[in-house]
C-alpha cells in the first residue's frame, strides 16, 4: 500500500497526494533532530560539499556527542529507523543484544545500537571508506563509554570472504563493484560477517539470543 501511495504521490504531486508520514507529529520530530546546533570542530567529509559539525544529542535523551549531519539525528535517535513496530511487539535492540552494522559510515548508527545494547551487548560495525572511517574513529573517542561495546571492521561485508573488488567512493552511498574505469579506484578484501565471529568464538552466543528474542515475538 505505502508503495502505491508514494507512485501516486510522484504522479499527481502533494496537492492530490498527502503520504501518511505527512503529519504534525513527524514534523515535529523532524524539527527536534534539525534543531540539535553543531559547535567548534568541523570535519570534511568529502561527500556533496557536506561539513559536519560536533552535536551533542543530550536532548534527545542520548549522552552521545557525535560528528554527523542534521539528518541523522533525526533519522537514527528521534525517528529511529533501525526500529520497528509489530503488532506482536516492537523488533529492536534490547540490553545484551549483539548488534550487525553492516555500513558504518560516519558511526551514528553504531552509536545509536551501542547504547540500545547497553554494557552487556556487542555491536560490530562494517565500515572501509578511509574518510568514512575516519570519521567514525573520532566520534568513538568522544564516546569512550560506548566505544567499548563497539568493533570496528574496516572492510565491506558480502555473502563470502576474500574476494577483492573496487571501491566508489560516494560518502554514505559507498559501494564495491567488479570493474571501473577508474584507474585509482582502491581494492578492498570483502569479509563475510560470520568469519569475525566464529574468530570470536561467539557463534553460541549469538544463536540463544537470536532463538529467545525470535520466540517472544511469536504470535
Amino acid at each position: 500500500m505505502w508503495l502505491v501511495s508514494l507512485v501516486a504521490y510522484r504522479a499527481l504531486g502533494h496537492r492530490k497526494i498527502k503520504l501518511s508520514t505527512n503529519t504534525k507529529e513527524f514534523w515535529k520530530g523532524r524539527d527536534r533532530g534539525y534543531k540539535i546546533q553543531g559547535e567548534g570542530e568541523e570535519i570534511d567529509a568529502q561527500f556533496l560539499e557536506w561539513k559536519l559539525r560536533k552535536r551533542d544529542l543530550s536532548s534527545l535523551g542520548y549522552p552521545i556527542q557525535m560528528f554527523a549531519p542534521p539528518g541523522a539525528c533525526y533519522t537514527t535517535f528521534v525517528h529511529e529507523q533501525y526500529r520497528c513496530n509489530t503488532d506482536n511487539g516492537s523488533i529492536e535492540c534490547k540490553p545484551g543484544d549483539f548488534a550487525i552494522d553492516a555500513g558504518g559510515c560516519y558511526g551514528d548508527t553504531a552509536l545509536y545500537l551501542a547504547h540500545k545494547v547497553g554494557p552487556d551487548g556487542k555491536v560490530v560495525s562494517f565500515e572501509f571508506l578511509p574518510v568514512n572511517v575516519s570519521i567514525f574513529r573520532k566520534n568513538l573517542e568522544l564516546n569512550p563509554s560506548l566505544a567499548s561495546r563497539i568493533s570496528l571492521i574496516e572492510k565491506p561485508v558480502f555473502s563470502k570472504s576474500g574476494q577483492r573488488l573496487f571501491v566508489l567512493g560516494n560518502g554514505p552511498g559507498t559501494r564495491v563493484v567488479a570493474e571501473t574505469a577508474d584507474q585509482e579506484a582502491q581494492k578492498v578484501e570483502l569479509w563475510r560477517s560470520t568469519t569475525w565471529w566464529g574468530r570470536k568464538n561467539l557463534n553460541n552466543w549469538i544463536s540463544s539470543r537470536w532463538t529467545s528474542r525470535a520466540a517472544s515475538l511469536m504470535p
